[in-house]
C-alpha cells in the first residue's frame, strides 16, 4: 500500500523524525487558511499524488502570501497532474499540502529498501538529494551509498556512522546523521514497510535533519497491524 506525503510524514513524526509544519487542504479557501494558520515567510504547495517527480512537473509550487497560495492550490485541485512516473494522462490531485518553506545549504537522499537480489534490507544514502538523483545515479551509481541492514523484531542495526562519512559528514553533522538513519531504520522495521524514502532532506541549524518529501510503501499482509 503505498501512502500520500502528508501521511508518510505523520508516520515519521511518530519515529521521531522533524519536518517542516504542514496542513492539508481541498479546497483553495482551505489552502489559503492553513498557510494563514502556519504563519510562515513563504509556503510550498503540494500536490498529493501517488507519484513521485512532481517538482518537475508543476505539482510543487511556492508562494509568499497566503492569497498567492490559495491561487497556486486552485492550479492543482481537481486537476490531473502528469510526471515520469504516472500514467501520461497524469493523476487526479484531491488534495494539496500546504507547508512552509525550509531553506537548506545542502539537501541530502537517505531511504529504507529491500534488496530483493540479495534477500535483505539496505539502507541507501546520498549528499545528492532532490529531483535530479535519479539522473544523477544513472550516470554515475557511486552517487548513492549503501550499507546491509541486521534485523530484529523491533528495530534494524548497520554502521550508520560509517555511511555518514562516505556521504562526506563529519563532527556534528554526522552525529545528526547517524541519529536520522537509526530513526529511519527503525521506522521501516516498525511500520512493516517494503520502501521508505525520505528526499530529500535538510540538514539545518542544530544541526538537524528535515523531511522534506518523503514515499512509503507498507507490505499489503502487513496492514491489518496499522490501521
Amino acid at each position: 500500500m503505498d501512502l500520500h506525503e502528508f501521511q508518510a510524514k505523520e508516520l515519521l513524526v511518530r519515529h521521531g523524525m522533524r519536518i517542516p509544519r504542514g496542513r492539508l487542504a481541498d479546497t483553495p479557501v482551505a489552502a489559503e487558511a492553513a498557510a494563514q494558520a502556519l504563519g510562515a515567510r513563504r509556503f510550498a504547495v503540494k500536490a498529493q499524488i501517488l507519484a513521485g517527480d512532481r517538482g518537475k512537473h508543476g505539482g510543487v509550487r511556492f508562494a509568499g502570501t497566503p492569497a498567492l497560495v490559495a491561487s497556486e492550490a486552485g492550479s492543482l485541485l481537481g486537476k490531473q497532474l502528469a510526471t515520469a512516473q504516472t500514467p501520461p494522462r497524469g493523476l487526479f490531485v484531491r488534495w494539496v499540502y500546504i507547508e512552509e518553506a525550509v531553506d537548506a545549504a545542502q539537501l541530502f537522499y537517505a531511504a529504507v529498501v529491500i534488496d530483493r537480489t540479495a534477500g535483505r534490507c539496505v539502507l541507501l544514502a546520498s549528499e545528492h538529494g532532490g529531483d535530479d538523483l535519479e539522473k544523477r545515479a544513472a550516470d554515475d551509481p557511486g552517487v548513492i551509498k549503501q550499507i546491509p541492514l541486521t534485523l530484529s523484531a523491533r528495530t534494524a542495526d548497520g554502521d550508520f556512522a560509517g555511511l555518514a562519512r562516505r556521504i562526506g559528514l563529519d563532527g556534528e553533522p554526522l552525529m545528526a546523521a547517524e541519529r536520522f538513519f537509526r530513526q529511519l531504520a527503525t521506522a521501516f522495521v516498525a511500520l512493516d514497510a517494503t520502501l521508505l524514502e525520505t528526499n530529500p532532506i535538510a540538514l539545518i541549524d542544530g544541526p538537524e535533519f528535515v523531511v522534506l518529501d518523503a514515499k512509503l510503501t507498507i507490505d499489503d499482509n502487513a496492514l491489518f497491524r496499522h490501521a
